[in-house]
């Protein structure tokens, strides 16, 4: 499967099996498990969408601990 060049909230987190609330803890940078996610924010503050690009994705994926 490959990832999509840009991915809502929703998406994002469908593809990488987490809640709609972890990604948007990432999003603020207070998730306690997962590291934060840079996005891109499209229209004006209180009715904005937000967008994730394939980059972040990638971003984020390798700042997840190995095990």
């Amino acid at each position: 499967m490959s990832t999509p060049l840009m991915m809502s909230v929703a998406e994002f987190a469908q593809l990488h099996r987490i809640s709609e609330t972890t990604v948007r803890d990432c999003i603020r940078g207070e998730s306690a498990t997962y590291p934060p996610l840079q996005c891109k924010r499209v229209g004006s503050s209180r009715k904005s969408r937000i967008y994730i690009t394939a980059e972040q994705a990638a971003e984020w994926r390798a700042a997840l601990p190995d095990a």
